[in-house]
């Protein structure tokens, strides 16, 4: 065997291992740095021993500070507060709606004469005696389209 050495396996990382007898790579292990890496080799190759392994540190983020949290938990207390008063908003908006919707189509009594009466062009199967005021205004887009749905046409 011809020792440990290290190469660069990845973008930011390095493998420790060795070269087999039919010059397949065989890994030992990955480090950080290069620093890191060396050192592994060293030791592996009977060199300096390994250095002691620095005590790891441990950053604590800030969100997980008990300012942190009380900041997240009043946070979360004001967005409670905004998603109860939109979601009142949305009912709110919900019920008048339904206070502007007609129960049932309105329809307008027309007394006139069928003959002396036109229907909007396209109007299919008309029927003068009740009128929907849509209809009778020309502003139907059904009529002007020829599938007018109001009760004043026959199907």
């Amino acid at each position: 065997m011809a020792g440990y050495r290290y190469i660069r396996s990845e973008l930011t990382l390095w493998t420790v291992g060795f070269h087999d007898g039919d010059g397949r790579w065989i890994p030992e292990s990955d480090h950080d740095s290069t620093e890191e890496a060396a050192a592994r080799v060293r030791y592996l190759n009977g060199g300096a021993p390994e250095p002691a392994a620095p005590a790891p540190t441990r950053t604590v983020p800030a969100t997980l500070t008990a300012e942190g949290i009380a900041r997240s938990a009043q946070a979360l207390r004001i967005l409670e507060r905004l998603l109860h008063e939109v979601f009142s908003a949305v009912q709110d908006a919900a019920t008048d709606l339904e206070a502007l919707a007609p129960d049932e189509e309105e329809v307008v009594e027309v007394e006139t004469d069928p003959d002396a009466f036109t229907p909007p062009a396209g109007a299919r199967g008309w029927r003068p005696e009740g009128i929907s005021p849509a209809c009778a205004a020309g502003s139907c887009a059904g009529c002007r389209m020829g599938a007018c749905e109001h009760t004043c046409h026959t199907t």
